[in-house]
């Protein structure tokens, strides 16, 4: 990514957060800096909820006040850190999303919905850290008909039953396929249960 100066000051936050050190300008300091594992997602265009007014339907049912959050919420950082940090309990889909989970408060439960062959991703990328910021972690894996490449491709095709023959291409496929081509109508039903285990995590 392009060093831009904007972007250091809107996430500024994030990423002092997410490291020690100092945030540099790699296009004035030139040298190689090694630091710990940090990933931070800006954008994310896909593995979109499908049936979102389901899920918060469910949730409110079991008791919860849910605030959806929209791009537009978090153009005034102090603002939404405020508003994630008054919450108990955050569900999203693996990606930049969940780089939120840093103004979480403490105890709080962090719900990452893993989509189709993104297991690895999911857990090291965002489970780990979550831990490690006194966090409960939970994950919800989805099933093959649960993602929208169940209505893309045969239900036999590699890419539902194989997805480790898709991931030996290449980054790119793997990115093309399971990153950018993927969205998820959650199994409420099911879903609701990992919802529960949060709740009795919150009560401790």
């Amino acid at each position: 990514m392009t060093f831009k100066p904007w972007r250091v000051s809107k996430y500024r936050k994030i990423l002092e957060r997410l490291s020690h050190y100092e945030v540099i300008n790699p296009a004035v300091n030139g040298s190689v800096h090694c630091f710990p594992g940090a990933v931070v997602g800006l954008k994310q265009n896909s593995r979109r909820f499908l049936n979102e007014n389901e899920m918060v339907d469910s949730m409110e049912e079991l008791g919860f006040q849910v605030v959806v959050i929209r791009p537009k919420r978090m153009s005034n950082l102090d603002k939404f850190a405020k508003v994630v940090n008054r919450c108990s309990v955050m569900a999203e889909a693996q990606g930049a999303g969940l780089t939120n989970e840093v103004f979480l408060p403490d105890g709080a439960v962090v719900v990452q919905v893993v989509p189709l062959a993104l297991d690895w991703v999911a857990s090291n990328y965002f489970g780990a850290p979550a831990s490690e910021m006194r966090l409960n972690y939970l994950e919800y894996k989805i099933e093959p008909k649960e993602s929208s490449l169940w209505e893309t491709y045969d239900e036999n095709d590699s890419v539902i039953t194989d997805p480790a023959s898709v991931i030996s291409k290449g980054y790119s496929a793997f990115r093309e396929v399971y990153l950018n081509a993927q969205n998820i109508k959650i199994n409420v039903g099911r879903f609701r249960e990992t919802l529960v285990q949060a709740m009795k995590l919150i009560d401790r």
